[in-house]
């Protein structure tokens, strides 16, 4: 809960990065904007 609450509030503090099989260093990359 914490956790969300603090990418609710200051999202441009996180990114997300997407990986699988194919792309095990990451396949996407996005920083979360607010």
């Amino acid at each position: 809960p914490a956790l969300a609450a603090d990418v609710g509030q200051n999202p441009s503090d996180y990114y997300v990065n997407v990986h699988n099989a194919a792309f095990p260093g990451g396949a996407l990359r996005g920083q979360l904007r607010g």
